[in-house]
This record gives C-alpha cells, structure tokens and sequence, in this order.
C-alpha cells in the first residue's frame, strides 16, 4: 500500500462572484467553513488561524504572509523567512 503523504491542513479563503463584487467569502479550516462579510475579514480570520495553530504559511504565498504580517500585525516569529523584497516595501510604505 502507498504511503500517504502527510500534507498540513491549512486555511483557505474562497470567494464566490469576483473580488470587486463578491457574492459569497468563505474562509475553510480543516472541517470548518466561516462566513465572513469582507474579504479583509477572511484574510485576518486566516492570519490567525496560521499563529493559533502555529501552521507555516503556504510557500506559494509565503511572501503575501509575511508582508501582512509584518506590516498590518507589525509581528515577527522566529520562523520568519528572510526577504529583500519585503524589507525594501516596508521601509518604501514608511518612508513614504
């Protein structure tokens, strides 16, 4: 029989319509699915649900995560990737 691979469960944001006009934004969690009003509220639902389950962000998106988390939540862990390209953002957006 074929080991399975054991992938971590993860949050996931689904928005049913388009971005500028949603009709629908679920945030889904192992079992779970959260009906949110706004995509910035699935976006903090899923920020917190990676820190409360201390789950890595996905590396598909691990830059987009750590920009939110450094800039909206001003949050470092000590399992912060090094990025340039966040650096020289964050010190643009401040000296702005």
């Amino acid at each position: 029989m074929p080991q399975q691979r054991k992938i971590p469960i993860q949050p996931c944001i689904l928005i049913v319509g388009t971005p500028t006009d949603p009709k629908e934004i679920l945030v889904f969690f192992d079992s779970t699915k959260y009906k949110v009003f706004s995509i910035v509220h699935a976006i903090d639902i899923c920020f917190k649900i990676f820190h409360l389950f201390n789950l890595e962000y996905p590396s598909q998106s691990i830059t987009v995560w750590i920009f939110i988390q450094k800039y909206f939540f001003s949050l470092t862990t000590k399992f912060d990737k090094p990025c340039h390209l966040i650096g020289q953002i964050l010190s643009d957006l401040t000296n702005y």
